[in-house]
């Protein structure tokens, strides 16, 4: 993986590689070879069809283990990545070391949360909202651009 200054650059997929825009920085996951990934099971989605412009990137990615579908075989790839799943997204992709904090960075994500141990890995990546009380992160709220 390579960390580059954020730039127009294409996604790009078959075997090449994941390019993903993320201000300020574009981080882009290089793919193994073809050959390499066959070993593993093919996933398939009932509602990501195999010509769905994301099939190919999102079947590499969950072949890597970083993203996976919903326990009624959907993986719903309309619907909007929320902050949490974002988190979880870069820690896994990122392959970041699981940070678990006795005291929490942001005021609405305690311990107990599920993506507590994501949101302060990741958290050198992500934003909070600043309120009088303190940081907040808001992590149901949609991912933005």
């Amino acid at each position: 993986m390579r960390i580059i200054p954020r730039q127009e650059i294409p996604l790009k997929y078959r075997n090449k590689g994941v390019t993903i825009p993320f201000e300020p920085y574009t981080f882009t996951f290089t793919t193994a070879p073809s050959d390499a990934t066959t070993n593993a099971p093919e996933i398939t989605f009932s509602d990501l069809p195999s010509n769905h412009w994301a099939s190919q990137a999102v079947s590499v990615m969950v072949q890597k283990g970083i993203l996976n579908g919903y326990s009624d075989g959907k993986f719903r790839p309309n619907d909007a990545v929320k902050r949490e799943e974002f988190a979880k997204i870069i820690v896994l992709a990122l392959n970041l070391p699981i940070s678990k904090p006795t005291t929490p960075t942001f005021k609405d994500i305690n311990q107990n949360y599920w993506a507590y141990n994501y949101v302060e890995s990741a958290k050198i990546y992500l934003t909070g909202y600043q309120k009088a009380d303190g940081l907040y992160y808001k992590g149901s709220k949609n991912a933005v651009r």
